[in-house]
């Protein structure tokens, strides 16, 4: 339906089902581009992770599916809950956060779901406020798993995330 935002790896936009009439987020990631970047991996552990979790303030993980383009590209889909106010990011900057209930009613949810993804072994390894979106109800939903760890499975010690938003001590030899 259009397009809803872009990151280093991916773009992400509004879908509908055809049959149900269902709105959706899809991203959409270049395999040609994860290749080349060696970083195929990091997509099918993100999908690894997102699939196995669940909870009323991460994002819905719905499906995953390859595609191919008129040029025969490839790219990974991946079906997720759909959160039509968009970032936390954009919300402060439209609107700001004036009211201190809103303050920490998001605050609180946000906590619960890192609580839930450390209860399960996993780390974010990206939080930020783009990578918070808000549903029709502002509601906190956390996204974007592209640099998680899970820590019951095989992971490596790689520093991952956004570095603009990184701890000083991940510059520090």
């Amino acid at each position: 339906i259009e397009r809803i935002s872009a990151g280093c790896f991916s773009i992400v936009v509004k879908v509908e089902d055809s049959f149900s009439k269902r709105i959706y987020a899809a991203k959409i990631i270049s395999v040609k581009d994860m290749k080349n970047k060696n970083l195929l991996n990091m997509v099918y552990n993100e999908i690894q992770i997102h699939r196995s979790i669940e909870h009323p303030n991460i994002v819905k993980f719905y499906d995953w599916f390859t595609v191919k383009n008129d040029n025969e590209e490839e790219f990974i889909v991946i079906i997720l809950e759909y959160c039509s106010n968009g970032s936390l990011f954009d919300y402060i900057n439209m609107h700001g956060l004036k009211d201190e209930n809103e303050q920490k009613k998001m605050f609180t949810d946000l906590a619960k779901a890192i609580k839930y993804l450390h209860e399960n072994q996993i780390v974010h390894c990206d939080i930020k406020l783009e990578n918070v979106l808000l549903d029709k109800n502002n509601n906190i939903k956390l996204c974007d798993f592209g640099f998680a760890k899970n820590y019951k499975s095989n992971y490596d010690d790689a520093k991952r995330g956004s570095p603009d938003y990184a701890a000083p001590e991940f510059f520090r030899k």
